[in-house]
């Protein structure tokens, strides 16, 4: 029995762990499937698309603090029980890493990180967390307080602010293009007197991180222990003093050696022209900083989560810019940034040729081949994939298209499932 009146038996907690740690086969495919699938469906975003692969050299936990009937948890996808990071985690960690990054650049010059590169990247965060640049205690909020006149200059500053009046009238006073600088620096100044001003703005990012999943060293977990020495203390019962024993805590934790895929993708077409060339190798530098430096996951200051730098992305060629949608009465369509929903187009697959085409009548796409066909198919739901490669059509799935010319491109379908 794991409790004994309502006490936790160490040795049988380890025990329940240890024989909760191998992954049973059907999981292991389930998480070749998923990275398949993310590999896929990050290809049809062409230059756009990030993938960062690398494995790790510390022991991962994450999910520690979830409420779990033996004490600590993990975060597993439900319903399938896989290990993950959840994206918005992800996002957390790379944005962590850029700040560290953008603190390090006292000249903010686009020769690195600047402070304006990370909302217009991440998004702005009015919130006065600890350790974040609004704490004017920690050193993130000491280096944004001594870089705060050098922003005031620049010009995606002045962009991002021209953007947020658009969208709230009363950020009109600092977007003043009579003096964009100094209407700049009255913001800059607003932000730090308090968070009227700032916490009340809203402004996502370019960029999306999407789930992570784990493949296990040796397709199971492991356990793992820390040993917390002055429980009295930290309950608030005794001073803390070397009389009190250290108590075991077992915790489950993906082994170090393990593979980890991490997927982002940016939206290039929401950033100024001062960000279009340099963005890929930001958060290129930011994942290496976050794999070498921050960690991912829970308990990183005792170097969990640490990983492998991985391979610099490569550059490939700029990606095209979309032509303008045209409007359509036959059937729903909704704007993307790559182009348009086509929300009940027809699906046809050749068994002969493996070549896809979608319709909506009157409109239909130039046929997908080869490799192209086969990351498509791999980016739709298992069932739907069945249904169309048995029986060469399948009706009503929402695909995102664009115009080139007179023809229409097939790109992927507008959701993952």
């Amino acid at each position: 029995m794991i409790y004994q009146n309502d006490v936790c038996n160490p040795k049988e907690k380890k025990h329940f762990l240890e024989k909760s740690c191998p992954l049973p086969p059907s999981s292991v495919k389930t998480v070749e499937a998923l990275i398949q699938r993310q590999t896929a469906l990050v290809a049809t975003y062409g230059a756009n698309g990030l993938h960062w692969h690398t494995t790790s050299t510390a022991p991962f936990a994450t999910g520690l603090g979830n409420e779990h009937p033996i004490e600590n948890g993990f975060a597993f996808l439900t319903p399938y029980g896989l290990p993950y990071l959840a994206g918005s985690g992800f996002k957390g960690i790379l944005r962590r890493a850029a700040e560290e990054l953008a603190l390090d650049n006292d000249t903010q010059n686009d020769d690195g990180w600047t402070w304006v590169d990370i909302w217009w990247l991440f998004g702005f965060e009015g919130a006065v967390n600890k350790g974040s640049q609004w704490d004017s205690d920690s050193d993130l909020g000491h280096a944004f307080e001594r870089d705060s006149y050098k922003l005031a200059a620049n010009a995606n500053l002045h962009e991002l602010l021209q953007r947020l009046a658009n969208i709230d009238k009363s950020m009109a006073r600092y977007a003043d293009s009579s003096d964009r600088t100094a209407a700049a620096q009255g913001f800059l100044q607003a932000c730090l007197a308090g968070s009227t001003l700032r916490g009340g703005l809203q402004w996502r990012g370019a960029v999306d991180c999407w789930d992570v999943y784990p493949q296990p060293q040796g397709n199971r977990m492991v356990v793992e222990i820390m040993t917390p020495h002055h429980g009295p203390y930290y309950r608030g019962d005794s001073n803390p003093h070397d009389s009190h024993s250290p108590i075991p805590v077992n915790f489950l934790a993906v082994p170090a050696g393990s593979a980890f895929h991490f997927f982002a993708v940016c939206h290039a077409q929401k950033l100024p022209q001062g960000l279009q060339n340099r963005w890929r190798a930001l958060l290129d530098a930011a994942m290496h900083h976050a794999c070498e430096w921050v960690g991912f996951g829970a308990k990183t200051s005792v170097g969990y989560g640490a990983m492998q730098k991985p391979a610099p992305l490569p550059q490939p060629a700029p990606a095209k810019e979309p032509r303008a949608a045209t409007t359509s009465t036959e059937q729903p369509i909704a704007p993307v940034e790559e182009g348009i929903i086509w929300q009940e187009a027809t699906l046809t697959y050749s068994r002969n040729t493996s070549e896809i085409t979608a319709g909506n009548p009157p409109k239909k796409t130039k046929p997908l081949k080869g490799d192209l066909a086969k990351a498509f198919l791999n980016a739709l739901p298992e069932k739907q994939r069945t249904r169309l490669t048995k029986d060469g059509a399948f009706r009503n799935v929402p695909v995102v298209v664009k115009q080139d010319g007179n023809t229409w491109e097939l790109l992927r379908p507008a959701t993952t499932g």
